[in-house]
C-alpha cells in the first residue's frame, strides 16, 4: 500500500488540510481550493471555531496584559504582531474551502468572523503601542461580534438526519 503522506486524492488532501487546522500547522497550505462538502462541514467548523476561539481569547488576554499596572512592553508587542500574523493564517486556511450550496451560508459566516477578529487584533496591536483606549475598545467590539458571527455559523450548519 502506498503511504498515506504520497496520496494526493481529493479526500486525502482534504484530511491532511484538516489536520493542519487542527494542529496550527497553517504554514504550506494546499494551493488549490478543497471541496467542502456536507459530511465534511461540521468538523471543519469546529476546527476554524477552535482557531477562532483561541484567537479570541489571546486578544482577551492581551487586553488583560496590557491594561496591568505594570505592563512588559516587548512582550505584548511581540504578542500582538503574533496575534496578527495568526489572524492572517487562519484567514487564509478558511480561504482553502471551495463550499457547495449547502456549506455556503456556513463557511461565510466562519469566513466573516475571521475577517473581525483579524480587524480586531490589528486594533490590539495599536492598543498595545498607542495605548489609545478608543482602539481598544474597537478591539473588544470587533470581537465580541466575531464571536457572534461564528454562533451565526454553528446556526448555519446543515442538520444530519440519523
Amino acid at each position: 500500500l502506498k503511504p498515506l503522506a504520497e496520496q494526493n486524492t481529493p479526500d486525502v488532501v482534504l484530511r491532511r488540510y484538516l489536520l493542519q487546522g487542527a494542529t496550527r500547522a497553517l504554514e504550506n497550505l494546499p494551493e488549490q481550493s478543497l471541496a467542502l462538502t456536507e459530511p465534511h462541514a461540521a468538523l471543519w467548523l469546529q476546527i476554524a471555531s477552535g482557531m477562532l476561539a483561541d484567537l479570541s481569547s489571546e486578544l482577551l488576554d492581551l487586553r488583560r496584559l496590557a491594561t496591568s499596572p505594570n505592563p512588559n512592553r516587548n512582550e505584548l508587542r511581540q504578542r500582538s504582531e503574533r496575534a496578527v500574523l495568526t489572524a492572517l493564517n487562519v484567514g487564509q486556511w478558511l480561504e482553502r474551502v471551495q463550499p457547495d450550496n449547502v456549506t455556503r451560508r456556513v463557511v461565510a459566516h466562519a469566513r466573516f468572523a475571521s475577517q473581525m477578529l483579524s480587524q480586531a487584533a490589528q486594533h490590539m496591536a495599536r492598543f498595545v503601542l498607542s495605548r489609545n483606549p478608543e482602539e481598544e475598545e474597537r478591539a473588544s467590539l470587533l470581537r465580541v461580534e466575531a464571536m457572534r458571527e461564528l454562533e451565526q455559523a454553528n446556526t448555519a450548519l446543515p442538520k444530519r438526519q440519523p
